[in-house]
C-alpha cells in the first residue's frame, strides 16, 4: 500500500509505544485504524485511535475509583505535519471540560527511532488562571530489538523562575509485538533530597487494530 512505501522511503514504521517516550510525546502516530490503551501507574487511563496516518484522537481519565473521575475526563488530537527520514514533527491540542484547561504543544523528534533526540514544548492553561504557563520537554532514546532505554527532563518557566532544576525520569522499554512495559524513576532534582532516589513509574500499552 501507499503507506507502507512511504514509510520504507522515509524509513518509519510505528511499532506499539513509539507515540511517547515515558511521559514525553513524541511526533509519531500510528497507521490509519491503529488504536492504543496506556495505563499508568494503574491510575491514569489513555485511549487514542488513528482516523488518518498522521492524527491521534485521544480521551484520558483517572481510573473510575469515585464518580468525580468524570472531572478529569479529557480530550486530545496529535497531528504529525512533518515527517522526514531523519526528521519527524507533531502538535497537540487537549482539552478538559470541568477545568477548562487548555494544552496546546507541539514536539519535534530528530533522528532514528532507536537513536533519537526529542524536543518539545506546551503551553498550559485553565480557566482560573490568567496566563500561560510553558512546559519544556527534552527526551532520548537509545533502542534495540526488543528493549529502549529512554531519558527525559522537563521543567517549566515558573519553576525555572523559582530556581526549581527539573524533573528527571529515565527507565526501559520492554517491547512485545502488540504491548509494551515501561519501568522508570522519576526524580525531582532539589538541591537536598537526604535519602529520597526516586517515584517509580509502570506503564502498561496495548497496540491494536
Amino acid at each position: 500500500c501507499m503507506f507502507f512505501t512511504f514509510n520504507i522511503l522515509s524509513g518509519y514504521e510505528y511499532e506499539a509505544g513509539d507515540h511517547e517516550l515515558l511521559l514525553m510525546p513524541t511526533a509519531y502516530t500510528m497507521p490509519k485504524g491503529g488504536k492504543y490503551f496506556s495505563n499508568y501507574e494503574l491510575f491514569f487511563l489513555n485511549l487514542a485511535a488513528a482516523p488518518t496516518d498522521r492524527t491521534h484522537l485521544a480521551v484520558f481519565t483517572l481510573f473510575p475509583i469515585h464518580t468525580d473521575f468524570l472531572r478529569t475526563i479529557s480530550f486530545g488530537i496529535k497531528q504529525n505535519y512533518l515527517r522526514r527520514e531523519k526528521i519527524q514533527s507533531a502538535g497537540w491540542f487537549a482539552y478538559n471540560f470541568e477545568s477548562k484547561g487548555v494544552s496546546i504543544g507541539n514536539v519535534v523528534s530528530l533522528g532514528q527511532k532507536k537513536r533519537s533526540l526529542y524536543l518539545g514544548i506546551t503551553a498550559l492553561t485553565a480557566e482560573d488562571v490568567d496566563k500561560f504557563e510553558f512546559l519544556y520537554m527534552i527526551g532520548l532514546r537509545l533502542g534495540s530489538e526488543r528493549s529502549d532505554f529512554m531519558i527525559e527532563f522537563e521543567n517549566t518557566n515558573t519553576l525555572i523562575e523559582d530556581d526549581f532544576n527539573g524533573i528527571l525520569t529515565f527507565g526501559f522499554r520492554f517491547r512485545g509485538e502488540t504491548i509494551t512495559w515501561d519501568l522508570a524513576g522519576v526524580r525531582p532534582l532539589w538541591e537536598n533530597t537526604g535519602n529520597f532516589l526516586m517515584f517509580p513509574l509502570v506503564k502498561a500499552t496495548i497496540y491494536f487494530e
